[in-house]
């Protein structure tokens, strides 16, 4: 799905990002990883530089049912009353760095 802040939704289900992903968990420690390669052309950026800083965050919406019994996880909260996934001020920030 294809979101703009500024305007009104636009749901385009035919956008693919290209999103891979690998995790692996760790059931006697409670633990699960998760490897993500996220490429940027489908999202207009050209290159990604050392020291750039994003804006970013990951949710997780969990177990069954409608809205109103499922729990709603953020790796940063958005600190809102009602669910919402689309307050950038309170995502988390993330710090690329050289490949050695």
């Amino acid at each position: 799905m294809e979101i703009h802040r500024e305007t009104v939704l636009k749901y385009d289900a035919a956008w693919n990002s290209g999103f891979d992903h690998a995790t692996r968990t760790f059931a006697e420690e409670h633990l699960w990883t998760c490897e993500m390669r996220i490429p940027v052309q489908p999202m207009g950026v050209a290159t990604i530089g050392p020291d750039d800083e994003w804006r970013i965050n990951f949710y997780r919406c969990d177990g069954p049912g409608d809205d109103s019994v499922r729990r709603f996880l953020a790796w940063s909260t958005t600190m809102t009353a009602e669910p919402s996934f689309h307050v950038p001020e309170h995502f988390g920030r993330v710090r690329f760095e050289a490949n050695p």
